[in-house]
């Protein structure tokens, strides 16, 4: 059954090559309230194309009807601009910094974080 997945994964590929370039995963599941992380990461090669917009996208519905979700969340820092823009391409909303919430691997500080919901 689809739901007792605790993470869902997908690979972004390069059309020609087959390679992947990309990925997009839904996390941190919290069946109880039907929410969910979605993280993305994406080749340097291959940004400004809006590939990671129509992967959000897509996962956001495949989360709403295969999944049963009712919200998302996406966290960004501040200074990621890009990551901070497909959030908001994508329809997610500020909604809180979480203070020190994420901490690089071979960092000793942990970052605040920003916090964008989307209700499904």
């Amino acid at each position: 059954m689809i739901d007792a997945k605790e993470e869902y994964t997908l690979g972004l590929k390069e059309k020609i090559s087959g390679d992947i370039i990309g990925l997009v995963i839904i996390k941190n599941i919290n069946r109880e309230i039907a929410d969910a992380e979605v993280a993305y990461c994406l080749d340097a090669n291959f940004g400004r194309k809006g590939l990671i917009t129509k992967a959000v996208n897509g996962i956001g519905r495949f989360a709403k009807e295969e999944c049963h979700l009712k919200t998302l969340f996406i966290m960004a820092h501040k200074t990621n601009i890009p990551s901070v823009r497909v959030a908001e391409k994508t329809g997610y909303d500020w909604s809180e910094t979480q203070l020190k919430s994420f901490k690089p691997v071979n960092e000793t500080n942990a970052l605040d974080m920003e916090k964008f919901v989307k209700v499904l």
